[in-house]
């Protein structure tokens, strides 16, 4: 389990795996592929933990930086976009091909 602290958001890094090899999340012992990396500000410790724990640990647990919180926002907003942009392309090609 991750402990009680103020953390800094190093990375986040989605839909992939690093190096080839899945994670396994610091907090539930699950693989990740959504991956966040984060410092603890008292012990000094690198945990790498899942969006999905991450966002759970910040409604009970742990904290991060106002700058850090707008930073995870952004990425999830910008990831969002882009996921919808690519279901759009898709349907349009789609489209395309049945005309055609």
């Amino acid at each position: 389990m991750i402990p009680n602290q103020r953390y800094t958001l190093i990375s986040i890094f989605k839909l992939g795996t690093q190096n080839t090899c899945p994670l396994v999340c610091e907090d539930c012992g699950r693989v990740i592929f959504n991956i966040a990396t984060i410092k603890g500000t008292q012990d000094e410790q690198i945990y790498v933990v899942g969006l999905t724990c991450l966002k759970k640990l910040l409604n009970r647990t742990i904290s991060l930086s106002v700058d850090d919180e707008i930073k995870l926002k952004q990425d999830e907003n910008e990831w969002n976009s882009a996921i919808n942009n690519l279901k759009w392309v898709k349907k349009q090609i789609e489209k395309i091909k049945a005309k055609g």
